[in-house]
């Protein structure tokens, strides 16, 4: 029994040891200046900022930088690695890595190739199926198309709440997401509202 703990101990150590902890540093800062300027815009449209003190022109200014800066860094990363898998970086760095990918709305074709690699990871089981379909929906959205799942939301009409944008047979949208492991878009919709309330009008 000691000598199967310690063998178990000695693998669980080389699969930690075997990760990319220099990548996994770049990911981090990259993540990190993706992340700080959206919860700051998070923050303005929830009213929760001195507007005496902050401008949504220089907050989306800030954004639109930062993402043109990325696209640069995670373009040396695909080129250099693919889509960084599970046993590359580890699964919270992949995941990371897809939620900046998300943001590069103005550099399509570059999304593009990044779903083709995170493709290939998934059949590997090598890179988050659930956060895929997301990315799948991204980009038929920034392509003019129907998308799948419905993950990219909008406000409705008369902006009291979010809805997806258009997807392709409404009727089996909870189908859909059952499979790829996302809740109810209902769920959704409600957990949308609570985080964007700011954005929302009060009836």
């Amino acid at each position: 029994m000691r000598i199967f703990i310690l063998l178990l101990i000695a693998i669980n150590s080389f699969g930690q040891d075997s990760l990319n902890i220099e990548l996994q540093s770049r990911i981090y800062e990259i993540y990190k200046t993706d992340q700080e300027c959206r919860a700051q815009l998070r923050k303005y449209q929830n009213n929760e900022l001195d507007t005496n003190e902050y401008s949504l022109t220089n907050i989306t200014l800030n954004i639109h930088i930062t993402d043109s800066l990325n696209y640069f860094k995670l373009r040396d990363i695909i080129n250099e690695y693919g889509f960084p898998g599970f046993n590359l970086v580890g699964e919270d760095y992949s995941n990371s890595f897809w939620n900046i990918i998300q943001h590069q709305d103005n550099n399509l074709e570059f999304q593009k190739k990044v779903l083709e690699k995170m493709k290939i990871e998934c059949e590997r089981n090598n890179a988050s199926k659930l956060y895929f379909a997301y990315l799948i929906d991204r980009v038929k959205v920034n392509s003019g198309e129907l998308q799948i799942y419905g993950t990219q939301m909008q406000l409705n009409a008369d902006s009291s709440s979010y809805e997806p944008k258009p997807v392709v047979e409404p009727e089996k949208l909870d189908e859909r997401r059952k499979e790829v492991g996302l809740v109810t878009i209902s769920e959704y919709i409600e957990t949308m509202n609570q985080r964007y309330f700011g954005t929302l009008k009060n009836e």
